[in-house]
């Protein structure tokens, strides 16, 4: 399954691009399909747009009040459809891979046009098994869409507005139900060098991608071409692991090399230590007892493609509830100069009991009038 992904925070303006081309220029029948993982189903008052070409012109989005949207232009007026139950309501998962798809039937062979939703559990493109979102929308005129000479973006408006937060593997754009993809945008296969440049090509018609803005900076980050491994990673680590020491963190990078003085005493090995990060803030957690007490001996630079994490006793670790932690790479440590989120993640899993769980201690009273 994908694991490659541009991650947007929510930013507004943040997003990738694309020019116009000919076969953009879709009037019929339209199937738009994104491959996501969402922070959240349920958005509330905020909108999260996946994909706007041409400035409404056709438009994909969770929308505000977390329902899915579908927007398109006639030539003289914006129309939108939104589904009948929310993903939320289905009920799908916050942070699990999911397709989302939207179709406009401009001509439904009745005097009307339909918009129908589906959702898919995550596959690879071309595979999906989709169920329908609630029932289709039907109106009782057909209609269609009009001819622009505008590009398009994804992750955002064309206005900047709506940026969504989660994590984008693919999106599609289909002339025709099930028809022929004039947009096909894959980002879980980038190279280094695609990133870097924040460049790359479609795979239908090769439509230029371009990530906008620095991602250091800004509210995307690419993740994937570091695999994170090692005795921490496979199957997670229990929290009395991590007291003992001894654990490691193993960082694989594809397409690119480690700089040579990664690892060294300098601020590239900070950088590093510093990328190690637990989702949770716990007093005597991982940010306080683990990566505050980390040094640049605990980091070896063990080939040109690997980085070793070796972690040390650390007696004073406490956690009342499970840790995530994620490892994002500094550009500084890359020959390509890209940063990156290295996946997986993976868990330290928590063994404490906390104050108010119940004793297992029993009374001798207690045990005799069980006996």
């Amino acid at each position: 399954m994908a694991t490659n992904h541009i991650d947007f925070d929510g930013t507004n303006g943040q997003g990738a691009t694309f020019a116009d081309y000919a076969e953009l220029d879709i009037t019929g029948d339209i199937d738009v399909r994104v491959r996501v993982a969402m922070d959240t189903l349920d958005v509330g008052g905020s909108s999260h747009c996946f994909l706007d070409r041409a400035s409404n012109n056709v438009r994909f989005e969770l929308t505000a009040g977390s329902a899915l949207k579908l927007f398109w232009h006639d030539g003289t007026s914006l129309l939108s459809r939104v589904s009948t139950v929310d993903p939320k309501d289905i009920p799908l998962t916050n942070g699990v891979i999911y397709w989302f798809r939207g179709t406009l039937d401009v001509d439904n062979g009745a005097a009307g046009h339909d918009v129908k939703f589906y959702y898919a559990v995550d596959a690879d493109s071309g595979s999906q098994s989709w169920t329908q979102v609630g029932t289709t929308v039907t109106t009782a005129v057909a209609t269609s869409i009009r001819t622009r000479t505008d590009g398009g973006v994804i992750g955002t408006t064309n206005s900047g507005a709506n940026g969504m937060a989660g994590k984008l593997y693919n999106v599609e754009m289909l002339d025709g139900i099930d028809g022929t993809p004039v947009l096909d945008v894959d980002f879980t296969d980038l190279t280094v060098p695609e990133v870097a440049a924040k460049s790359f090509d479609s795979d239908a018609n090769t439509a230029t991608i371009t990530l906008d803005s620095d991602p250091a900076t800004t509210g995307w980050r690419y993740s994937g071409l570091t695999a994170v491994t090692g005795t921490a990673v496979a199957g997670g680590v229990l929290e009395s692991e991590i007291v003992t020491g001894g654990e490691t963190i193993i960082l694989t990078t594809t397409g690119d090399t480690w700089v040579a003085t990664a690892g060294d005493d300098n601020a590239i090995t900070d950088a590093i230590i510093a990328g190690i990060d637990s989702a949770q803030s716990e007093g005597a957690g991982w940010d306080a007892e683990v990566k505050g007490n980390m040094v640049f001996g605990d980091v070896a630079r063990t080939s040109d493609t690997v980085i070793t994490v070796t972690l040390a006793v650390e007696a004073a670790y406490v956690i009342t509830a499970n840790e995530t932690i994620t490892v994002t790479v500094p550009a500084t440590a890359y020959t390509t100069a890209v940063e990156v989120v290295a996946t997986p993640t993976f868990d330290v899993t928590n063994e404490t009991p906390s104050s108010g769980g119940h004793s297992r201690t029993a009374t001798i009273g207690q045990v005799l009038q069980t006996g």
